[in-house]
């Protein structure tokens, strides 16, 4: 689900816990940094787009609102005073990595996303501006909320943070 679903979903309790990228609203939660990703920007091979002025005009393929990478992408082309033509709005990283490898439009996503839906070599992937490129997720839990479960989750990001290079 989009960062917002569940957040929502955590603060109903219908979750325990969930993991989000920022940027989030923290309002009633607890949080723990569980990793940092490194979007990209994908086009497709034969795309006229190499910087962010060549993004006017464009169509964004992204996840529906709420979703934290399109609030990134979003953000970003409004700084840049561009306008995309429009928003196709997908539901799976498969869906969006394809229509951008097609020509449809452009998307942003993490690295190790577009290493694991195997689409590197039909997709050129272009560098964001550092200050965006770089997203930290964060496992969230209702304020005040413990469990058994939930501190088996916290000490397991913690274990791997502990264990990562990143």
């Amino acid at each position: 689900g989009s960062s917002d679903s569940l957040i929502a979903q955590v603060h109903r309790g219908e979750i325990e816990a969930a993991f989000v990228s920022d940027p989030y609203t923290t309002a009633g939660l607890d949080s723990q940094e569980a990793f940092i990703e490194e979007l990209t920007l994908i086009v497709a091979k034969n795309s006229p787009v190499t910087h962010a002025r060549d993004l006017a005009g464009q169509t964004v393929i992204a996840f529906a609102k709420g979703c934290s990478y399109r609030r990134v992408l979003e953000s970003w082309l409004e700084t840049c005073e561009i306008v995309p033509t429009r928003v196709l709005e997908l539901a799976s990283y498969h869906a969006i990595s394809a229509c951008a490898a097609a020509g449809t439009g452009v998307a942003i996503m993490p690295q190790a996303v577009l290493k694991a839906v195997q689409v590197e070599s039909l997709v050129n992937a272009l560098p964001l501006p550092s200050k965006l490129a770089r997203v930290r997720t964060h496992l969230i839990w209702r304020s005040g909320h413990q469990s058994s479960v939930l501190q088996s989750l916290q000490d397991e990001v913690a274990r791997h943070r502990g264990s990562s290079t990143a």
